[in-house]
């Protein structure tokens, strides 16, 4: 049967922060936009603080999180919305299509922008979905803010437009609702896209830790925030390894240079000897000792073994003896 859980791209309401756009709750400014002259439905909320300061030149401290799109990019954890009238009020929307281990991408765009420039600000993997208890319906998902993609907001004039990515979007229009699901192919062009205008260091040790949560299995509610700062302390590490243990894998002796030429040129993975999932309390990781450079291949097979993790000295025996 196929998987039918999907990917799901978010309509954020513009944040007009203090120092940028979602840097801070709204500025005075901001307010009159979304709640008087655009009308945005949670901005206009007397529940909202925001709506209670439309009057005023007051501002909410810097750290506050008066709705779900500033909390959104911030925290990676984002909703279908909230029934504000009817039977339903105050019940979360269902995106009971989202499953955990899919993309999410949330996208907004300022008054001035057309819908056809709408641009993608943030992207996560899916490590959670939140349950409204009421009704029992799936109505937020959440990532690992440390394991997530933010354009940097003083970069968001080279933020990808969303649109651009949807093959079904000849009528660019997003429509009511906060939601739309959206295909592999699509997720991963938008997530390749974010990631051109992401820090690099920050990407290359993403794709590290996403490598290692396919290997060691990670299911809701597991982490590696520890080990991702660590790399956030030392964002060296990984290119440390590298010019210790280089491009050749430590295990079968492939290069990709000498496979594929040009375009092979410095690729390898990253392989900690002892597991992800082993780690407690603070860590410092030796990359002289603690990793190895492993082609993908072997990297998989090394975290394939019914045992638990071979040793990469277990997995050059076995291919040894094959030879």
């Amino acid at each position: 049967m196929p998987d039918e859980r999907m990917n799901v791209a978010f309509k954020l309401n513009w944040v007009y922060g203090a120092d940028g756009p979602f840097t801070t709750p709204c500025t005075p400014e901001g307010r009159l936009i979304n709640i008087l002259r655009e009308g945005k439905v949670w901005c206009s909320q007397p529940e909202n603080e925001c709506h209670a300061l439309v009057d005023t030149d007051e501002v909410l401290p810097a750290d506050a999180l008066p709705c779900m799109d500033l909390r959104g990019y911030r925290e990676l954890r984002f909703g279908g919305g909230t029934y504000h009238s009817g039977p339903h009020r105050g019940k979360g929307i269902s995106i009971h299509k989202a499953g955990v281990g899919k993309l999410a991408f949330l996208t907004s765009r300022d008054h001035e922008m057309p819908e056809e420039e709408r641009i993608i600000i943030a992207c996560f993997r899916i490590d959670r979905i939140e349950t409204n208890e009421e009704t029992g319906e799936d109505t937020v998902v959440a990532g690992d803010p440390p394991l997530g993609l933010r354009v940097p907001t003083d970069r968001f004039d080279d933020a990808p437009r969303f649109w651009d990515f949807r093959a079904s979007a000849a009528n660019r229009v997003w429509g009511s609702g906060l939601f739309r699901y959206i295909p592999d192919d699509e997720a991963a062009a938008m997530w390749a896209a974010v990631e051109e205008v992401c820090d690099a260091t920050h990407v290359t040790v993403l794709r590290d830790l996403e490598a290692m949560r396919l290997e060691e299995q990670y299911t809701e509610g597991q982490r590696t925030t520890r080990l991702v700062q660590h790399y956030e302390r030392n964002p060296d590490l990984r290119s440390a390894a590298v010019a210790i243990h280089g491009t050749r894998c430590q295990v079968c002796g492939m290069t990709f240079a000498e496979v594929y030429g040009e375009i092979g040129e410095g690729f390898i993975e990253v392989h900690h000897r002892k597991p992800v999932a082993e780690y407690e309390g603070e860590v410092t990781v030796d990359p002289a000792a603690d990793m190895a450079s492993i082609c993908p291949n072997c990297h998989r097979v090394l975290h394939h073994a019914r045992g638990g993790p071979l040793t990469v000295e277990e997995l050059q025996a076995i291919l040894e003896a094959r030879r």
